[in-house]
């Protein structure tokens, strides 16, 4: 498979001179299968890119589908959805998957995205067909040739991580999630005072290793640095050091480093991603920084600069 980041900023779009190496663009991922199968991960302005590419084929016509997995409905995870061209195609199927919740269903929260007030056209008016997909934290299913597992991770709200394989690689997915050890946020998660608490955490990284395990590829949260996560460990996000010490217990076989902070600029992520590699330099695997316009090829982990292909 290929994966392609298309989007791998957190937060919120930005556009400034000094970001331009690793792009402005929040959370997209898109998979390429050995048949040319399309799989996405997250709707953030990355995914503007891919619309605009499915538009170049069968969408262009309405007669184009493709299946979108969203970590979480935070707006810098589900923007870009707004703006996906091929929704505005007649005879377009897109089924999107996402974690039921307590609280809400996902067509409430996509009715809510479309809202009138903030935008002009309803999501029951849009004309493609969307076909909405609540997913039980821990619950596996396939699309295509696609094996995909599922885990509820440390974030405000109920955040999926994915585990997703083609009989060949194995790519995971681990973004927006905080130290379990330092403060649980997790819809339905234990408080720190909780007796069993100490049980708790070491079920959930044995749960998040497993999900990482043997994986070609590991992109992780590493949205923060060490100096900058002090007093915000409860805004639900990790640092390198973080994503290192997971690949490792996991033998994961490459680590991206990915959810880039908006505040932090090209040279302060080409700084993160030297002291990572610094760290890891004597462990079994390799670490970089995502950046727009990246494509991995697994299993081999060859990188290239290509743009995603699936006419």
């Amino acid at each position: 498979m290929k994966i392609f980041f298309n989007g791998v900023r957190g937060s919120y779009p930005i556009a400034y001179p000094d970001n331009i190496e690793f792009g402005g663009n929040t959370t997209n991922i898109s998979i390429l299968g050995k048949n040319k199968e399309l799989l996405m991960i997250d709707g953030g302005t990355g995914i503007r890119t891919v619309g605009r590419i499915l538009m170049q084929g069968k969408c262009r016509q309405g007669q184009g589908k493709g299946h979108i997995l969203i970590t979480h409905t935070h707006w810098d995870h589900i923007l870009g959805l707004l703006s996906f061209t091929p929704f505005f195609v007649e005879g377009n199927v897109f089924h999107i998957y996402a974690a039921r919740t307590e609280c809400v269903s996902l067509k409430k929260i996509f009715e809510g995205l479309y809202d009138k007030d903030f935008f002009p056209v309803a999501f029951k008016d849009l004309p493609a067909k969307i076909v909405l997909h609540e997913i039980n934290p821990g619950q596996s299913f396939t699309i295509d040739d696609f094996t995909i597992m599922t885990m509820q991770l440390n974030h405000p709200n109920t955040t999926l991580g994915y585990r997703i394989s083609d009989g060949e690689s194995i790519f995971t997915f681990i973004t927006d999630t905080a130290r379990i050890h330092v403060v649980p946020l997790g819809e339905g998660f234990l408080s720190i005072d909780d007796p069993h608490y100490n049980e708790f955490v070491e079920s959930y990284e044995k749960r998040i290793t497993d999900l990482a395990h043997k994986a070609d590829l590991l992109v992780y949260d590493t949205h923060f640095r060490e100096e900058s996560i002090k007093g915000r460990e409860h805004w639900g996000h990790s640092t390198p050091k973080d994503g290192i010490r997971i690949a490792e217990m996991a033998e994961a076989r490459q680590l991206i480093l990915f959810h880039h902070d908006p505040d932090e600029k090209d040279n302060d992520t080409r700084e993160k991603e030297r002291i990572a590699k610094d760290i890891a330099k004597d462990k079994n695997f390799d670490v970089y920084a995502a950046y727009e316009g990246l494509c991995v090829e697994l299993p081999s982990l060859k990188h290239n600069k290509e743009e995603l292909n699936c006419k």
